[in-house]
């Protein structure tokens, strides 16, 4: 009877480490089921993000590329108003409503006339383009080619309309294309101003009905906003003075 109870109590305690042993097993075994599990999905992560950059690098391994030569946008046509006087050089456009042989660009040439095919030359400079459009649609009515003419006349390119720079106080110096609106400050800033430029004495050199007139700028009140009246608007041929300490 004392074996039997001292085996039967063996036994039980061997059973209960068993146990023990099973669970401890269990236990880890899940915790390295759980450690693997995030090793392969923060591996998969990585793997994805390797496989989307190096998409990326395919398409683009360098940044922004470009191919060919840089396409140059074509210059804007110029703003002018009904008032413009076309001049000699200037580019202008004709388009005739069903007559592409009349559609196209005529350059003013030196002795104002410029040349419409099927028509021949006319007088350009010195008339406005709503009265050259005039003179165009008369003269293709005229012809007895055409019904009644639908056309279009404009000013593509203004070179004819150019003012001047002169004086040792300018940054830089010559003639400039006269764009429409300008004014005295648009060519100062074009032109530039030297350091020792006597800015309270720049004038503007201008002949009206053959008489020449002289407008005093005096540039560090324009700057400041006073009196600015004397930034006045230019007009083809004038001529812009910067004296200067030279």
């Amino acid at each position: 009877m004392r074996g039997e109870k001292t085996m039967n109590l063996t036994t039980f305690g061997s059973g209960s480490r068993t146990r023990g042993l099973v669970r401890a097993m269990a236990i880890a075994v899940c915790a390295c089921a759980l450690s693997v599990g995030a090793a392969l999905q923060a591996q998969t992560q990585q793997q994805n993000g390797t496989q989307s950059n190096s998409g990326k690098n395919k398409t683009n391994p360098k940044g922004p590329t470009t191919t060919g030569n840089p396409v140059t946008p074509p210059p804007a046509t110029p703003a002018v108003d009904s008032t413009y006087v076309i001049g000699p050089a200037d580019v202008l456009s004709l388009s005739v409503y069903k007559a592409p042989e009349l559609t196209g660009d005529l350059v003013v040439r030196p002795d104002g006339k410029i040349t419409v095919p099927l028509i021949g030359d006319l007088q350009a400079a010195g008339l406005t383009p709503s009265e050259l459009h005039d003179r165009i649609v008369k003269a293709l009515e005229d012809s007895k080619m055409y019904g009644e003419v639908t056309a279009t006349v404009g000013v593509k390119q203004i070179n004819s309309q150019r003012v001047s720079v002169t004086g040792c106080g300018a940054g830089k110096t010559g003639t400039y294309q006269l764009t429409p609106g300008w004014t005295v400050l648009n060519l100062i800033g074009e032109a530039g101003l030297q350091g020792w430029a006597k800015r309270k004495e720049i004038k503007v050199y201008r002949v009206v009905n053959g008489k020449p007139q002289t407008f005093p700028v005096n540039f560090e009140q324009l700057e400041e906003g006073l009196k600015l009246d004397q930034n006045i608007p230019l007009k083809s041929g004038d001529i812009l003075i910067i004296p200067g300490d030279c």
